[in-house]
Formats: structure tokens, sequence, C-alpha cells
């Protein structure tokens, strides 16, 4: 199956995942204060960083058993919580260096938590779909979730390696 297939089909999903992620990142971001931040939280390894981010995945894509409802209330939150430790960090950091120490892992972290939560949002597509009389094949759309989660946990996984391994660097040089 073509993967520029499934994001054809997929887009509108992952644009609105995308606007709701920005959107609740922008209020995090403008509306938190000052926060404590523990320096040993900061030094987690590659297994720990992959277990937190995969499960954010899989809470984000429970949204296949809830119709959307628990996917879209997770991605609000992880924005808001982006939101907020971008703010916070900036007490103490410089612009550049929040964005070197982001960029990095994050050009592969983000799409994979859009991809998965439009995993979970897609009963909302399924159901608009059949409202709209079109023929559904349920093979092909199990495919193209299949696909959509393999395609976010790769990136998770390499977002979790160059966090780990790679990113230091970054921080280093800025």
């Amino acid at each position: 199956m073509n993967v520029n297939f499934v994001f054809k089909e997929f887009k509108l999903l992952i644009l609105i995942c995308s606007v709701v992620l920005l959107v609740s990142f922008c209020i995090g971001l403008f509306t938190s204060g000052q926060a404590q931040v523990d320096e040993d939280l900061l030094r987690v390894g590659f297994v720990s960083i992959l277990k937190n981010n995969l499960l954010a995945a899989l809470n984000l894509s429970s949204g296949l058993f809830t119709f959307g409802l628990s996917s879209l209330i997770s991605l609000i939150i992880n924005g808001l919580v982006i939101g907020n430790a971008v703010k916070s960090s900036s007490y103490f950091l410089h612009w550049y260096e929040i964005i070197l120490r982001i960029l990095p892992h994050g050009i592969f972290e983000i799409p994979g938590i859009i991809i998965a939560s439009t995993v979970g949002l897609s009963p909302i597509k399924l159901i608009f779909d059949l409202v709209k009389g079109k023929k559904i094949k349920l093979r092909l759309y199990v495919n193209q979730l299949f696909i959509l989660i393999s395609i976010s946990v790769i990136l998770i996984v390499i977002a979790a390696f160059v966090e780990a391994f790679i990113s230091d660097y970054f921080v280093n040089v800025g």
C-alpha cells in the first residue's frame, strides 16, 4: 500500500491534530508561570525516553476505542505541557538554547505524536465516511491504520535515540 495514499486519506485529521497541538502549545506557552526544573529529569536514558514517548503515543491512539475523545484530550494536555515546559525553560535558558534542545529530536517526535493522534481520531473519519455514504473497506482501513501506527512508532524510536544520544551535542554547541 502506498504511504502517500494513506496520508492523503487522513490529511484532514492530520491537519486537525496539528492545529490542536499548536493551539494548546501556545496556550501552555502564554499561560504558564515559572516552574522549578529538576536537573535529574533532563538526564534520562534512551529506554526511559522511549518508554515515556511510546506510552504517550499509545495514549494518543486510544481514541480508537473512545471515538477520538481520549486522543483529543491527550493531545491538548500534551500541547499544554510542552508549552509550559518551553515557557518554564525560558526563565533560565535563552530561546536559541531551547530550540537547540528541542529541534533535533522534535522534528521526529512531533510528527510521531501527530500521527498517533490521527490514529486515535480515525473513528471520526470512519463515521463521516459512513454518513457520506462512502463504502468502507475494513481491510483497507485497518491496513491504513497499521501504516500510520508503524510510521508513528518509527518516528518516536528515532526521536528517543536522537534525544538520548545526539541532542546533547547540539546543546553543548549552543
